[in-house]
C-alpha cells in the first residue's frame, strides 16, 4: 500500500492511495481510493462522471454499466442515462444522497485486459465521499 501518481487526474501532480491485493502470491486486484469533499454536493456526481470519462479516454475502456443503488430499495440497480449527468437538479439530488449515505454510485468499465469498477459512497463522518477504483484482470475476452 502507498501513495502513487493518479493516472485518472487532470493534474500531473495528483496522487492517490493504492493497495495491491494478492491471492496465493498472485496479484488479483489493485484498489485505488480517495476522499473527495466539497461544500457543493452536486460536484460529487460530476467528479465521478469525470473519472468515468478519463478512464474511457486515457485507458480506452468501454462502459459496460453505470448505475446507482438506493439504500431504500436493496438490490435494485437503477441505470444512469448519459443525459442525467448534465442535469443540475439530478446531480444535486445524487450528491445529497451520497453525502447522507442513502445512495452509492457504480460504473463498470473494461478493455481487452482489465475490468475497472468505480464506486462512490459516503464517508462515515459525513466529511465527503469515498471514490474507489478496483482494477482486476478481464477474464471475459
Amino acid at each position: 500500500m502507498g501513495t502513487f501518481a493518479d493516472k485518472l487526474s487532470s493534474s500531473s501532480a495528483a496522487t492517490i492511495n493504492r493497495a495491491f491485493i494478492f491471492n496465493n502470491d498472485v496479484l488479483s486486484k489493485i484498489t485505488e481510493y480517495e476522499i473527495y469533499s466539497n461544500k457543493d454536493v452536486k460536484t460529487y456526481a460530476r467528479k465521478f462522471y469525470l473519472l468515468l470519462n478519463y478512464a474511457q479516454r486515457r485507458f480506452n475502456m468501454e462502459v459496460k454499466a453505470t448505475y446507482y443503488d438506493d439504500a431504500s430499495v436493496p438490490g435494485l440497480h437503477t441505470p444512469i442515462a448519459e443525459e442525467d449527468w448534465n442535469n443540475e437538479n439530478w446531480r444535486n439530488e445524487i450528491g445529497q444522497k451520497l453525502q447522507a449515505g442513502t445512495l452509492r454510485l457504480y460504473c463498470q468499465l473494461q478493455d481487452e485486459h482489465t475490468q475497472l469498477c468505480l464506486s462512490a459512497f459516503n464517508t462515515s463522518d459525513g466529511s465527503g465521499i469515498y471514490i474507489v477504483r478496483d482494477y482486476t484482470a478481464n477474464i471475459i475476452r
